[in-house]
């Protein structure tokens, strides 16, 4: 089958050490679009998180991004997909401040595929007072978050040129269930290269309770880009996006094993 010509899935086992790539036409299905039918399916509590990836151009690429994210559909790029379950006793409000505090993401930890090791996922994360010219100052509470309004923060990943400054806002909010979305308002650039343009890189966070301490956490990421230097980087994506599923559920995010090596 020739590159592009089928939705490439690629599987990470529940153990989180090994890969099964296989082509599909299954696709990404938050718990926002149809209930709770997602794909994948929730894992649950004590188990890794699930994870799917979608990558590469398909014939209907559009077709992988869930109309009902209201992500503008893109031939190129990739889509990522966690799924799980954990305990919290926190309730929404805590959770919800989990997002907020996002100085505390210096401390999460991702497994470098390209330096075999545990490396901090971020260099700097700081809560901004507003987009343009904005200056840092203390993390969101969940009440800012709960208001609605668009948050900005930046973040400045190990492997980034620059600072990139990203906005978050926090919809349908209840004592059960709350719906984050973030998406970068600033290029992210290595060198003197542009990877990603503003809106490039999207994620969207839907946590719903199912017990008293239990919750189901999906996220789904979207990366646009034509530049061939994004390709290819299925392991890191999955990394950092279980790393911060761990820290969000209060999992160590250096546990072993990497979900990916």
């Amino acid at each position: 089958m020739s590159r592009g010509a089928a939705l490439i899935i690629l599987t990470v086992a529940s153990s989180g050490t090994s890969f099964s790539i296989r082509a599909g036409s299954e696709t990404p299905t938050p718990p926002s679009c149809e209930g709770d039918l997602t794909q994948p399916p929730y894992a649950p509590v004590g188990a890794a998180a699930a994870v799917r990836i979608w990558t590469d151009k398909t014939p209907h690429g559009s077709a992988a991004r869930p109309t009902c994210t209201g992500w503008q559909s893109a031939q190129s790029g990739t889509l990522l997909a966690v799924a799980g379950t954990f305990r919290a006793a926190a309730g929404s409000a805590g959770l919800i401040s989990r997002f907020g505090d996002i100085s505390s993401l210096l401390s999460v930890r991702y497994w470098s595929t390209t330096d075999q090791a545990w490396r901090p996922l971020l260099l700097a994360a700081r809560a901004l007072t507003k987009q343009v010219g904005g200056q840092p100052r203390g993390n969101f509470t969940s009440a800012e978050l709960e208001s609605g309004q668009d948050l900005y923060f930046s973040q400045k990943d190990g492997r980034a040129a620059t600072d990139v400054i990203y906005r978050m806002s926090l919809r349908k909010p209840g004592p059960d269930r709350f719906v984050v979305e973030t998406e970068n308002v600033t290029s992210v650039r290595w060198l003197a290269l542009t990877l990603l343009k503003p809106g490039d890189l999207r994620s969207l966070y839907v946590l719903k309770q199912r017990s008293t301490d239990t919750w189901s956490y999906y996220a789904l990421t979207s990366i646009t880009s034509s530049s061939w230097l994004t390709a290819g980087h299925e392991k890191s994506y999955i990394n950092r996006a279980v790393a911060l599923y761990r820290h969000f559920a209060s999992i160590p995010t250096d546990l072993e094993p990497p979900p990916a090596r």
